[in-house]
This record gives C-alpha cells, structure tokens and sequence, in this order.
C-alpha cells in the first residue's frame, strides 16, 4: 500500500510519499545519460523495487495504512439508492407521517469525507471519519430541494482491533462508546454507535473472504447508528461507504517492472551507454544518487 502524507484535515488530500523511518531512506540511483540531447534521466530499475517494496502499512497484517488522511465515497449497492450514499439516517427530521428517508453523498462535487486510522496500541486503532457531505430528505429518489444541502460530520471509533485471522478492523466496544455528531440545515444532532446482532457496531474492510462487501471488492467500512438519543435506533441509520484505493503492491510492482524492461531496452539500444572515444555526441553514463521524494 503506498503511504501518503500526512495532512491536517482542513488541508484535504494528500499526496503520496515515502513512509517516514528512523533510518535515513535509501538513496536512489539514477542514470543520467549526457551528451544526449534533453539528458534524460532514468531511475535504475533496481533500486525502485526495493523503495516500492519497503512501501506498506505501519502495522503488519492491517489491510490499511495508519496515520494517513483517506478519502471516502459512495458504497454502489446502498438500498436506499439512487442517489448513492455514504451515510443513511432515516427519520433524522420527522418531516412527514411516513417513512422519511435520508441519505448522504460523499461523492457530490462539494463533499469532502475523510478517515484517519491510529494505531492506540498493540492491533488496536482509533477511527475518525469527519468531513462535508452533501444529502438530505429522498422524495421519488431524489434530494428534496428544501431538506437537503451540506452537512459536517465528525464522528470516532476510539478503539477498533484487527478481525482474528483477518486484515479488517472491528469496533466490538458495547453500544453507544463511540459518538459524533453531524451538522444538518444549522442543527447538531448526535451520533452514537450501535451493535448488530454479531455483536460488532463497525467493521471496515473487505470481509473474511477478501471478496468483499455487498458485492464491492474494494475496502468498505459498514456500521449501524443512533441519531438524536442513544438507544433510539431508526432502521435504516447506518455507514455504508468505500474508501477511494491508492496504489497498491501489484501496481507498484508493474511499474517497477516496466521500468526494468525498459532500462534492459535502453542498455542495448546504447551498449550500456559505453562511452564512444573520438565522437563529441556520444553518450556517457554518469551514475548520480538522489533521494526519492
């Protein structure tokens, strides 16, 4: 899993970089090919392996990075679709004398939901999810123009472990530990967890199988919420959500294979860039080191 850099959450999103060690980060070989035209530089396929392969998560067996800022979407098999959602709580606001369903995007083009994994001990992580999503009360599966807009989240699991035999985390803490709130049409309401039946009130990852959730072969994190009072639950109030991928190993291993077919193409092409006496245009390998950024 490639780490990312570590961020306020009023920065927004990250960009990817090394993972901090207490060891200087090795240095990266490059080949700098003068006497070309343009001097090319091209990193020694060798050396970006073993940087790709020192890249993970900060503990061994979680299926997520810790300490990194993760974007949020929409799960694509929520019930209460379309629109996709994110986060439901029905009867949030009482608004009619049926069933009022509400459903928030994390995908709109002005939402911005995040999470951050730390790790709080020995396969024991804190969860906070918090940012902007946009929804509000469904009429004929659309967002009523009056009862919808943005809202703030801010929500944290203070204690999750790693499933027995499994990469996911699970929340297994008794009912209503973990609280929040979100902010909709200028009113707080609270938040607070609840457990299922299995005895868990979140979970996120990819289920036991590695085959995913509801049919989503990514990373999705589920779990079932008290709006307004704890022990006051509204069937459906719920997460149901993914987490946006980075690049992971296998596609960090690919470009590092690309980059060892191509430098194996250059040095033939080249003669492995052997210096040619007598030719002012010829091409001289001049092996620099710098560190990876």
């Amino acid at each position: 899993m490639l780490a990312v850099e570590k961020r306020n959450p009023a920065q927004g999103l990250a960009r990817p970089v090394s993972p901090d060690t207490s060891e200087r980060e090795p240095e990266m070989k490059t080949c700098v090919c003068a006497g070309a035209p343009g001097r090319r530089v091209m990193p020694c396929a060798a050396v970006a392996v073993a940087i790709l392969l020192a890249s993970g998560p900060a503990s061994a067996g979680l299926i997520l990075p810790t300490d990194v800022t993760l974007q949020l979407a929409d799960h694509p098999d929520g019930n209460a679709g379309p629109p996709t959602y994110g986060l439901r709580l029905d009867e949030l606001i009482d608004v009619t004398a049926g069933h009022d369903r509400f459903t928030f995007s994390f995908e709109h083009p002005s939402a911005m939901v995040q999470m951050l994994l730390t790790e709080v001990g020995i396969d024991e992580f804190s969860i906070h999810i918090w940012g902007t999503a946009f929804g509000g009360l469904v009429v004929n599966n659309e967002y009523d123009p009056l009862l919808s807009g943005l809202v703030e989240i801010d929500f944290t699991y203070v204690l999750a472990h790693v499933v027995d035999g499994d990469d996911d985390l699970i929340v297994t803490t008794p009912s209503f530990m973990n609280t929040g709130s979100i902010m909709f049409q200028g009113s707080t309401i609270d938040l607070f967890d609840r457990a299922n039946k299995d005895g868990f009130t979140f979970r996120l990852g990819n289920e036991d199988d590695d085959m995913g959730h509801r049919g989503f072969d990514g990373i999705s994190g589920w779990g079932w919420l008290d709006h307004g009072k704890a022990g006051t639950y509204v069937p459906a109030s719920d997460w149901l959500f993914t987490v946006v991928p980075t690049p992971g190993t296998t596609v960090l291993m690919a470009i590092a294979a690309a980059l060892i077919v191509r430098g194996r193409r250059r040095r033939r092409e080249r003669g492995h860039c052997r210096r040619q006496p007598h030719n002012t245009s010829s091409i001289s390998c001049i092996e620099t080191s710098a560190n990876p950024v």
